[in-house]
């Protein structure tokens, strides 16, 4: 129907709720000729005042509407076009080119530069807004009625699609902010609360765009504009459009602005995940900052130093951002700063060039520059300061070392040679407080140890000599006692992180503290030195602009090219050079004049060789030590010393360094070797390194495993029973334990570790060893901490490990399919059988002597049990006396540390001894027995106060507190071992049908164990490498011995 001019009179009169009716009835009622809709819908456009500019002079037009009376029904106006107009008359108004004017309803033209005839007015842009924001829910409501397969929804849907993009790329999110928020309307709470909400839902709205399209296009993908509505491209234009939001409400002067819009906005991406903790590799990943932070540099004049934006508008830049961050919530702002750190480019290391120093001057002022000042004197910054705090020492990530001095440039605040010492006050005691506590000395990782030493280190660096925080923290009590903490810990890189912030914040507060021992390579040492050797230059790593960087940059190449010695004229040789540090690498020999010098000339190497051949001129000079022949004379030499032996130092090292070759060349030949080898061996069990001989403790070890291999019935008897006098050191009983191990494997056949101690005249290559004292400085030490032992019961576990992972897996049917369908059918091959060479017979009869031994022969009587035995009537001697009476050494070969080595040693000597006779029948239960009572128990430094063996933990019970990891770990491993030799060799039928009783009880405690492990329940010196092996070995156990119960358990007595 059409409305007439006549009746024009009467549509004044009726109130709003009338006239609304009106048009609504209007548009509901058929429609005869397409002009009747051409006229309902430009009254409706002419109310909005956006009747577009080619219908201006189409006659008889009437425009009753106020845009009042529209926007209450427009909701329902869009879901009447697109339901019950458009599938009818969509094809005529195609045809009739009328169907731009459906178009503006839903899309009106957006006021920008390019269209003139749409001034940019804050009412008509508010009104469009309106408009897009309703359009884009009744879109996103009809699009799941589309079929993409029918021709005719599939054209309303193409429709719909086209205009969903037209509306995203002509109103951004910051071109509909100023739509609805213009000043009339902040200043009118009413109406704000009004536009609030109507923001509120276009968010929310706008923020499921790209799913739902996705959805209702059901694959058919050839009709979304992919460059405005694909996921990744579409966020990051709202990511930029919010940027760019930010920036114009900065250069607002009103000061009405609130800034609730933006904080919803914000909190919306930060819930959608647009705010990563990391870069994303893929462009479909959409990053807030990966698509604004080239933006946010040059609105800090980090790109263009041309650039017009002036420093009051950084600055208040910088306070809108800040405004904005600090009425986040608290994980709120900790998801910013990490996703803000992760994508700071800064990975610089600690190089100090001029370009590293720029990137880290950069990084400081981006943060800055988003997150402001965060000084001492700020009163409103406390969850600022929460959250940072949370976010470098109480979220568990290793930051980069780059990151890490962007973020203390950044605290620091270096401005005219002067620092914050109240800011860095404060984030140095965040990092006192998660680097003294116990818990996280003993369950963090290694590289967590390290990221909180660095940082540490790094703050300590930034303060001056004389700031009262490095006073007030040498004295402080938590500190202190940390580094104790350290000391004991069982990792050795981790107690090198305590004892390098020990000796570097004693140096700082001039006092002196030296641990020693930072020589050399592994362990951490790369690492501790360079990280004592770093001292920040904030006159070049404080706030500076990209230009200065590049003008230091190219004063810092002009240097590299003028230095001096890059000439070869003589004036530049002989002007004076500036002072540098002696280079002792510097293979540069100048030569000089000196007086000549009234004293005779140094005598040649032929005049002293002769001179040396002279008997005479040997008077009153010690006759040099003889190279021993006998093994009598090695005991005498290693037990040479005294106040009235001179020659006592060559003695023992003539002694030390000749007893390995000579114990494996008398192996075999006689009785020598048997009669001397008791002797021999505790002499050098008590050796001690008073001398300080070089290569001693190798040389020692190796002597050790040389008897334990030739002489395995009287060396391993002597080295058990002095394992357990109370006059050893650690170290000592290391040795023992390590000489067990290797000369165990070698008599079982088995790969050692070489000999590291090579005579003279057998290295074949003399010449690629390197000089002796540069060969010692890159050998490692972790031979002398256990680590051969430690590394054996590794490999040895592992093994057991995936062989039960490999019987569970052929257990399963389909896995076994799947591999061989993976694999492919393998065939066999027929191989060439070469013999080997014939040895003579002298050979042959060398081969017998030597092989005479082996270890299954003597596994059981003279190793294994020996070795259970004592360490039972240890444990009896310890319960029935006071530990003030037990003798010197008890609590030594009770802790952690030996008792954890001592188990270790077990189970590489009961792996080796699988094919002993007594294997199954003793050795075996031994093993469990005694792995089972001592990880019950625990270390002497864990047992609880009673005293008690076993800790107070009743049976079945599992006191985790009261275990020390390493001991545990290490009996868990040696049940692991037993039960895994017993499953291969016979089933576990021996154990499971003669020892029901044991194997239950095993299964109980590893049980137990792996029960509180899942639980979330920690044991005492769980941190650094023995982090994830306690919960591993548990569930090793109980797979054996459920393998056993389910082979043999209906034939078990008691089950």
């Amino acid at each position: 129907m059409v409305v007439s001019a006549a009746s024009a009179s009467t549509l004044n009169e009726p109130t709003a709720q009338t006239r609304t009716q009106l048009l609504l009835t209007s548009l509901s009622s058929p429609f005869t000729e397409i002009a009747e809709l051409e006229c309902i819908l430009l009254q409706v456009l002419a109310a909005l005042d956006a009747v577009p500019l080619a219908f201006k002079t189409i006659p008889n037009i009437v425009i009753e509407l106020h845009s009042n009376d529209v926007f209450r029904v427009l909701p329902t106006i869009h879901h009447i076009i697109l339901n019950d107009i458009l599938p009818t008359w969509w094809t005529s108004l195609c045809e009739a080119g009328h169907n731009e004017l459906v178009k503006e309803l839903f899309c009106p033209s957006a006021p920008t530069a390019r269209r003139e005839n749409i001034p940019r007015h804050p009412h008509r842009l508010g009104i469009r807004c309106r408009v897009v924001a309703s359009a884009l829910v009744t879109f996103l409501s009809h699009l799941h009625a589309f079929n993409p397969k029918d021709p005719g929804p599939a054209a309303l849907l193409a429709f719909s699609v086209s205009t969903l993009g037209d509306i995203v790329s002509s109103y951004p999110v910051d071109l509909v902010y100023d739509g609805l928020f213009s000043d009339d309307v902040t200043a009118n709470p009413r109406e704000y609360d009004r536009r609030m909400q109507e923001w509120e839902d276009y968010v929310r709205t706008a923020c499921s765009v790209p799913g739902r399209v996705a959805n209702a296009l059901h694959g058919q993908n050839e009709i979304m504009p992919k460059e405005i509505l694909e996921y990744g491209v579409y966020f990051s234009n709202v990511c930029v459009s919010m940027e760019t939001m930010f920036f114009r409400l900065s250069q607002k002067p009103s000061k009405n602005e609130t800034l609730h819009p933006q904080c919803h906005l914000l909190l919306k991406l930060l819930n959608l995940g647009m705010f990563p903790s990391s870069t994303p590799s893929l462009p479909s990943q959409p990053s807030f900052f990966s698509s604004t932070l080239p933006i946010i540099r040059k609105r800090l004049h980090l790109n263009d130093i041309s650039t017009t934006t002036s420093d009051a508008a950084c600055s208040q830049y910088t306070e809108t951002w800040r405004a904005v961050i600090k009425s986040l919530p608290l994980t709120s702002q900790q998801i910013f700063l990490v996703s803000l750190l992760g994508a700071l480019d800064c990975s610089v290391g600690r190089e100090t060039s001029v370009s590293a120093r720029a990137q880290v001057s950069q990084g400081a002022t981006i943060l800055q520059g988003l997150v402001g000042k965060l000084g001492k004197s700020g009163t409103d910054d406390g969850n600022l300061w929460n959250a940072l705090s949370a976010v470098m020492c109480g979220s568990g990530r290793t930051w980069d070392v780059g990151i890490v001095r962007v973020v203390v440039c950044w605290i620091a605040d270096p401005q005219d040679s002067s620092i914050d010492e109240g800011a860095l006050g404060k984030l140095l005691d965040a990092t006192v407080a998660i680097w003294t506590n116990p818990q996280s000395i003993r369950h963090l990782l290694l590289s967590q140890h390290r990221y909180i030493s660095s940082l540490f280190l790094l703050i300590l660096a930034s303060l001056p000599a004389s700031s009262s925080h490095l006073n007030r923290l040498a004295s402080f009590p938590p500190f202190i006692a940390s580094i104790s903490t350290y000391l004991g810990h069982l990792d050795l890189e981790v107690r090198r992180c305590g004892m390098l912030v020990a000796e570097v914040v004693a140096a700082r507060c001039g006092r002196k503290l030296e641990f020693g021992g930072w020589e050399g390579t592994g362990d951490g040492l790369q690492w501790a030195r360079a990280m004592r050797k770093w001292q920040p230059d904030w006159l070049a790593e404080g706030f500076q602009s990209k230009s200065e960087a590049d003008v230091a940059a190219s004063r810092e190449s002009e240097d590299e090219d003028n230095r001096p010695g890059t000439s070869n004229s003589p004036k530049t040789q002989t002007s004076p050079a500036p002072a540098r540090t002696p280079d002792s690498d510097d293979d540069s020999l100048h030569g000089y004049d000196s007086p000549s010098s009234s004293r005779s000339p140094s005598p040649t190497p032929s005049e002293l060789a002769e001179i040396e051949k002279d008997p005479t001129l040997r008077v009153g000079r010690p006759k040099p030590v003889a190279r021993p022949v006998y093994i009598a004379q090695l005991a005498i030499l290693l037990r040479a010393g005294g106040m009235d032996d001179e020659g006592a130092a060559e003695k023992v090292e003539v002694g030390l360094t000749h007893v390995e070759g000579l114990v494996r060349r008398k192996k075999g030949f006689g009785m020598e070797l048997e009669e001397n080898a008791v002797n021999l061996t505790i002499a050098l069990v008590g050796l001690k390194d008073t001398y300080e001989l070089d290569g001693f403790e190798d040389k020692r070890q190796g002597a050790l495993t040389a008897l334990v291999e030739c002489s395995p019935r009287k060396a391993a008897m002597t080295l058990v029973e002095q394992f357990f006098t109370n006059q050893y050191s650690t170290a000592q009983r290391f040795a023992m334990l390590t000489a067990l191990a290797l000369g165990a494997r070698a008599l079982a056949g088995l790969p050692v570790p070489p000999s590291r101690i090579a005579e003279g005249k057998n290295v074949a290559f003399p010449s690629k060893m390197l000089p002796p004292a540069l060969h010692r400085r890159y050998v490692t030490t972790e031979e002398q901490e256990g680590g051969q032992v430690r590394r054996l019961v590794q490999g040895i576990t592992g093994a057991a490990m995936q062989r039960s992972k490999a019987e569970a897996e052929e257990a399963i049917p389909e896995v076994v399919r799947e591999r061989r369908l993976r694999l492919g059918s393998t065939r066999s091959q027929i191989t060439e059988v070469v013999d080997s060479p014939a040895l003579p017979p002298r050979t042959l009869a060398r081969a017998r002597t030597t092989l005479q031994t082996s270890f299954a022969d003597v596994a059981a009587e003279h190793f294994i049990m020996p070795l259970v035995n004592h360490m039972w009537l240890h444990l009896r001697d310890v319960e029935t006396r006071t530990r003030g009476r037990s003798g010197t050494g008890t609590g030594i070969l009770l802790g952690s540390v030996v008792l954890a080595q001592y188990l270790g040693t077990l189970a590489v000597l009961v792996h080796a001894a699988r094919h002993a006779p007594a294997f199954l029948g003793v050795v075996v239960p031994g093993a469990l027995e005694i792995a089972a009572a001592l990880g019950r128990r625990g270390g002497d430094d864990a047992v609880d106060g009673k005293g008690e063996f076993g800790g107070g933990a009743g049976v079945g019970e599992v006191d985790l507190v009261a275990r020390e990891a390493a001991v545990l770990t290490a009996a868990l491993e040696v049940a692991l071992v037993a039960l895994d030799a017993s499953v291969e060799l016979d089933g576990g039928r021996s154990l499971g049908l003669e020892h029901t009783a044991l194997l239950l009880d095993v299964r109980e405690w590893a049980g137990g164990v792996l029960a509180a492990v899942e639980g979330g329940r920690r044991v005492s010196g769980g941190g650094g490498a023995v982090e994830g092996r306690v919960g591993g070995a548990a569930a090793g156990v109980v797979i054996r011995v459920e393998t056993v119960v389910e082979r043999w358990g209906r034939s078990m007595v008691g089950l």
